[in-house]
């Protein structure tokens, strides 16, 4: 429970979520693939943008039979992120006016001790990671104010700015704290960050921010790190940013960094057709799922309502909303069917559009089987959600099972 909590408590954005992973790579040994050559038997790391990052253990017999086993994540999360020109002030109070990323649950921002952090550049061109302890703050209307005497609707464009409690801009400010003396701040990637540390009961209860989706960033990273090579076969994770907006991006799942690097790892171990070995592989698609909320009925399809506790979530969507197919289905169980893991299943009422994550993404671009699983998940996209510890740690069995499986594609 406590390295969990130390790794939600530091992947406070992309950029330190990718630096913590990354930390904890090399010291397991894996090797950066842009200053070393890849070498069968090697484990290494691939960064693009350093808001993505990907891991692998490459076999010693890779041979036209060989495959990949991946897991997919993503290290971005519903936020706040700060404009580039943020600066307000208001009579004495200095305000930071944000952009709204992805779909936050927007109430739950209120009242909240916030902090900045996120990436900013010097002319150096060196980029430097920053975790600010000024306090910021998005105060609610007073319920005496109110005149409805009711919870007011909230305008996105008008209500969401945070008090800030220094007075100089955002830019001077981040110049003169984070950067040598003399060095001119170019650009900054600002984000506003809950302060509030994660909790884990005794009973397993998870409390934090940004469960969805650090929780199968955690269980890819430590699948990894604690399996040792495979004898033929590729075992990796990809952990992409921009999920919550599309992932169309160059750090995106939906950019060339997935496919570049399987093609590159292909060709260095002596592959030919990259697309015919994709087409046997497996990627599970690593996503937080709906637990089904108590106070709220209803709203989750009756027969496929998971429960926190409960185990892994199996997701699939006739529009193909998830990747799940009755191939990756079964190949998936069959990989789990010594474990004691139960599963779950999930479907989105015909009348509550559903969500999507990285599995419809990366198996049409890629041609790789797919299924989509995740831990469930109370109050996804609040400022502060809750999980089960015993379904994270099912997550991280599964993907240690997948990466010492010994199955064949089945097709």
């Amino acid at each position: 429970m406590k390295n969990l909590k130390t790794f939600l408590d530091n992947a406070i954005t992309p950029y330190h979520t990718v630096q913590f992973i990354r930390e904890k790579l090399q010291n397991a040994g894996f090797k950066s693939a842009k200053e070393e050559s890849l070498k069968s038997g090697g484990a290494y790391y691939f960064e693009t943008a350093k808001a993505s990052i990907a891991a692998f253990r490459l076999p010693k017999n890779y041979s036209e039979k060989s495959a990949f086993r991946l897991l997919s994540g993503h290290t971005d999360f519903p936020a706040l992120r700060l404009t580039p020109n943020p600066d307000k002030y208001n009579k004495e109070q200095h305000l930071l006016h944000p952009e709204i990323y992805g779909s936050p649950i927007l109430s739950t921002w209120f009242d909240r001790d916030l902090l900045l952090a996120g990436m900013l550049i010097g002319d150096s061109l060196t980029p430097t990671l920053f975790n600010d302890s000024a306090l910021c703050k998005i105060p609610n209307l007073a319920i005496h104010l109110n005149k409805k005497n009711e919870t007011q609707s909230i305008n996105a464009q008008q209500n969401l700015d945070a008090i800030a409690t220094f007075k100089p801009k955002v830019s001077q400010y981040l110049q003169e704290k984070h950067l040598p003396l003399n060095e001119k701040l170019l650009s900054f990637d600002a984000w506003l960050i809950d302060s509030s540390s994660a909790n884990i009961s005794e009973e397993g209860y998870i409390s934090s921010g940004r469960l969805d989706n650090l929780l199968s960033c955690a269980a890819a990273l430590n699948a990894l790190i604690n399996t040792e090579s495979h004898s033929e076969i590729v075992t990796g994770f990809f952990l992409f940013n921009h999920e919550e907006i599309g992932s169309n991006s160059r750090e995106g799942a939906n950019g060339n960094f997935a496919y570049r690097t399987l093609k590159n790892i292909h060709e260095s171990l002596g592959g030919k057709n990259p697309e015919e070995t994709f087409s046997r592989s497996f990627l599970i698609s690593l996503d937080a799922a709906h637990a089904e909320p108590p106070n709220y009925s209803g709203v989750i399809e009756e027969n496929h309502a998971p429960q926190l506790g409960n185990g892994i979530v199996l997701k699939t969507n006739a529009k193909k909303r998830y990747a799940t197919d009755v191939y990756s289905e079964a190949f998936f169980k069959k990989i789990i069917s010594n474990s004691k893991i139960n599963l779950q299943h999930f479907v989105n009422r015909n009348d509550i559009p559903a969500g999507s994550t990285l599995g419809p993404i990366l198996s049409a671009n890629l041609g790789i089987p797919t299924v989509d699983i995740g831990v469930p998940l109370l109050s996804m996209h609040s400022i502060r959600e809750t999980a089960h510890y015993k379904d994270y740690t099912d997550l991280e069995e599964i993907s240690k099972s997948l990466f010492r499986s010994e199955l064949h594609w089945i097709e």
